[in-house]
């Protein structure tokens, strides 16, 4: 259902995995401050395409 919203507002859905995987975005993690298209995210967070 989220996925579905962050569609609807006109992004692409990253899903990153649990709750706990949010370090990944906590400043200095490789997530964090992207700019990026969501295929360069999921590499920079080594997920799978």
């Amino acid at each position: 259902m989220a996925a579905q919203l962050v569609r609807d507002a006109g992004f692409d859905p990253v899903v990153v995995g649990k709750l706990a995987d949010a370090k990944r975005f906590q400043r200095g993690g490789p997530g964090y401050g992207q700019s990026v298209s969501a295929a360069e995210l999921k590499q920079k967070l080594s997920l799978a395409p």
